[in-house]
């Protein structure tokens, strides 16, 4: 959890505060995976990224 206090002011006098709140909540998910085949010529440096994301 977090809580930031954000003063907006318009340039005039006239200014408003508000809080903002932000909570994570865990969530026990089994991991995920996919099989993933790669074919490269030999002797040639390969850089592999996920697809994915962290998804929910």
């Amino acid at each position: 959890t977090d809580v930031f206090t954000v003063v907006i002011n318009d340039g005039n006098g006239g200014t408003a505060t508000v809080t903002i709140n932000i909570t994570v909540t865990a969530v026990n998910d089994a991991p995920t995976g996919a099989n993933q085949n790669l074919t490269t010529p030999e002797d040639a440096a390969q850089r592999r990224r996920s697809r994915s994301r962290c998804r929910r």
